[in-house]
């Protein structure tokens, strides 16, 4: 399968490695569509080309909480990611999604840089969560965005206010007062989604 050449830059700008896997499958996914799910093949593999994902888990009470979120440039990897062996989580497309699904033999054993990238992102999300307030886990959160943002002060919120509040597992109204309370106090600027730590 021929890729587009935006495509072979972005993974080689990423996972070099890729460039020697098979691709065995590129497919498109409608917002919402399932895109790794518990009963799919152990050692599947997909390059997230295009879009937003979410790792979902769907709780007893039918409401839903955001575990994790993926962008352009991603690895998705139904062995890595942790809980996708559970039965009420999946990794669904937010956006529409283009993912390219790769052999996995050849990737054998991975290269470490793609478990540190998981376990770095895991481990901050445990970070963020284990802090006792709404405004502490806003603020360890936007550090975060901080880091991988260069460490520059004006970062860019990558996923709507609405779904932060699941990523942080708080109420939305009391993670809103929370922020207007942030920029009454002049500790960040807001503008869309642009986020200026002051």
């Amino acid at each position: 399968m021929e890729l587009r050449k935006d495509l072979k830059m972005l993974i080689n700008s990423r996972f070099s490695w890729l460039n020697q896997a098979e691709i065995i499958q590129e497919k498109k996914f409608a917002r919402g569509g399932t895109i790794l799910s518990p009963d799919m093949e152990a050692g599947t593999l997909a390059f997230l080309a295009e879009g937003t994902a979410f790792l979902e888990s769907e709780l007893p009470d039918g409401h839903r909480r955001l575990l994790d979120y993926y962008r352009s440039g991603d690895i998705l990897m139904r062995d890595v990611i942790p809980g996708l062996s559970e039965e009420n989580i999946r990794i669904s497309a937010k956006t529409g999604c283009l993912i390219l699904f790769f052999r996995e033999k050849p990737l054998s054993p991975l290269p470490s840089e793609t478990f540190l990238q998981q376990q770095l992102r895991t481990t901050s999300h445990i970070y963020i969560m284990a802090q006792p307030t709404i405004r502490q886990k806003l603020m360890a959160y936007f550090r975060f965005l901080q880091n991988l943002h260069g460490g520059r002060s004006l970062i860019s919120l990558p996923i709507s206010l609405t779904d932060l509040a699941d990523y942080l597992a708080v109420d939305r109204s009391a993670m809103m007062r929370e922020l207007a309370a942030l920029k009454s106090e002049e500790l960040i600027t807001t503008h869309g989604k642009l986020l200026l730590l002051t």
